[in-house]
């Protein structure tokens, strides 16, 4: 198996391999899913930082972060867009539709809420080189959409 190749869940796998992590080691299983995808959303891209693809945005830390959000939906995680990007307040707003997570992040302490918030901030933490934590989530259950609040401690 080489490093491109992928591997894939259902939605309804990926939640119930989420579910157990949090029913195996709790209310620290929450803490295990933000890390774990915030080291994904870093890894992820610290290597397309490195390979040089965003070489003509460089400097442009909004127009990388967007078009890195365009990579995340190609995972199927819904489609992603930026509503607020405020490096000076540290306010970050993300809006995701069409995800079939999104619906899970009603409940802001479900394992696929948290798996969302980490991986924005990991990838956040790459393009800005700052830390940006998840401090609010508003979502709308019966049209599939959710807000995710960023912001730097």
């Amino acid at each position: 198996m080489s490093e491109n190749d992928t591997v894939r869940f259902s939605y309804g796998g990926f939640e119930r391999f989420l579910s157990v992590l949090k029913d195996r080691f709790g209310s620290a299983g929450d803490s295990i899913l933000f890390a774990m995808s915030r080291d994904f959303g870093r890894y992820d891209t610290k290597k397309m930082l490195e390979s040089g693809v965003f070489k003509e945005m460089e400097g442009d830390e909004k127009k990388i972060f967007e078009a890195l959000l365009e990579g995340v939906e190609e995972l199927g995680w819904g489609e992603h867009s930026l509503d607020v990007f405020d490096l000076i307040k540290g306010e970050i707003w993300v809006s995701i539709e069409n995800s079939g997570l999104a619906g899970f992040c009603v409940d802001q302490g479900s394992p696929q809420c948290f798996f969302m918030k980490g991986s924005l901030s990991g990838i956040l933490k790459e393009v800005t080189e700052q830390d940006f934590f998840p401090e609010k989530v508003e979502c709308d259950q019966e049209h599939s959409k959710c807000r995710i609040l960023l912001k730097r401690p």
